[in-house]
């Protein structure tokens, strides 16, 4: 009886150290927050009237109108959505014409934000007429909102509302687009520069930001549908123009190029579109678990390494798989397999559990001995 007694005593000491030592690990994983930064850039000129020439004289060929109306109303569900997610949300808005203005600079107060944007109207100039449309100057100030942020650890984002028109500004006739572009004919009448050069300047500012932030581009067309003729083509290409701004990501689980451009045709539709996109920014990747390191690693084991290429090209987003850590990789002697939420030990405190494991069978034995000598 005292033999077992013994064995039941050394066996339930041994499950002792077991369940300590796996708790011990368990204690020091969380789970960190995501933080996420996101500019919306809203486009508030107001109507667009396109000229055309023939034999005779210039008339007026179509007249585009503004949907601020619907965006602003649009915008405050996305926003709402967007910042009472699970993640750490912080949300500004730019509106852009012929210049660019900061809306609200990064907050997660929703109804400060809202309050905002429905201030916003359609810009005019001094003597009354309706501004142009700088896309370049818009996106331009949302990269330095995001730029100016003080921590690396973060996913950036820019919600570009836009009409794909942009005949203001910077501008390059060397570039994405040429005068072999559809639509390259067009040009401002003020300035005689032709419309794909302001979109050069654009789309390289776009290409430079899609390095390290997701672009968004809900592109309104409504106001220019059922045009015929020359105006055609202009239309055509701002469909173009908008779909080149936004990020094209490869799918991990399809491997297949997914575009971040959403089309609206129907105003009404803009609430929905919106909802798609805060969807997405909202479903991306949680962090991995954070596992705390030994202080005084003793083993380097093999791990698995994912990284992700946002520069090759730049709009698209790559996993690399690698089977060794580099040699500059820090020298972590766990290796954590999170599976529920547990950590599986395999480095020097398995060994330590290996040394206390003996001793307590060294001393179940013996107590083993004693109880035959008193038999």
């Amino acid at each position: 009886m005292k033999k077992i007694g013994a064995f039941v005593i050394s066996l339930l000491m041994i499950i002792g150290c077991f369940s300590v030592t796996v708790f011990a690990v368990d204690d020091t994983t969380q789970t960190e927050k995501k933080k996420v930064y996101s500019v919306l850039v809203v486009d508030v000129s107001g109507e667009a009237k396109f000229y055309a020439y023939n034999l005779w004289s210039k008339y007026l060929a179509y007249t585009a109108d503004s949907a601020i109306d619907y965006v602003k109303e649009a915008s405050k569900t996305f926003l709402t959505n967007l910042i009472n997610s699970g993640n750490e949300n912080y949300v500004a808005v730019v509106s852009y014409a012929g210049d660019t203005e900061v809306v609200s600079g990064f907050s997660n107060n929703v109804a400060n934000i809202i309050e905002k944007v429905d201030n916003l109207s359609i810009n005019h100039t001094e003597d009354g007429e309706y501004e142009r449309r700088n896309i370049n100057a818009g996106l331009l100030s949302a990269k330095e909102l995001l730029d100016n942020v003080d921590d690396d650890d973060i996913t950036k984002n820019i919600i570009l509302v836009t009409t794909g028109h942009t005949d203001t500004g910077e501008y390059s006739y060397e570039g994405h687009y040429d005068n072999s572009t559809v639509g390259s004919s067009w040009e401002n009448m003020e300035t005689n520069i032709h419309i794909y050069a302001y979109a050069n300047s654009s789309y390289a500012t776009a290409e430079e930001i899609k390095k390290d932030t997701n672009i968004y581009v809900l592109g309104i067309f409504q106001t220019m549908e059922g045009v015929t003729g020359s105006v055609k083509n202009i239309a055509e290409f701002f469909r173009i123009h908008a779909r080149d701004l936004a990020s094209v990501i490869i799918n991990d689980e399809t491997t297949e190029p997914e575009t971040k451009f959403y089309e609206v045709e129907d105003p009404e539709n803009i609430p929905i579109t919106f909802e798609k996109i805060a969807e997405e920014i909202i479903d991306e990747p949680d962090p991995e678990p954070i596992t705390e390191p030994e202080t005084e690693p003793e083993t380097e084991p093999t791990t698995e390494i994912v990284t992700e290429l946002e520069t090759v090209p730049a709009t698209e987003k790559i996993a690399v798989t690698s089977t060794n850590a580099p040699t500059n990789a820090p020298v972590n002697s766990i290796s954590a397999d999170t599976v529920s939420g547990k950590v599986v030990n395999t480095g020097s405190e398995s060994q330590l559990l290996l040394v206390i494991f003996l001793l307590i069978s060294v001393l179940g034995i013996s107590l083993i001995r004693k109880s035959k000598k008193y038999n």
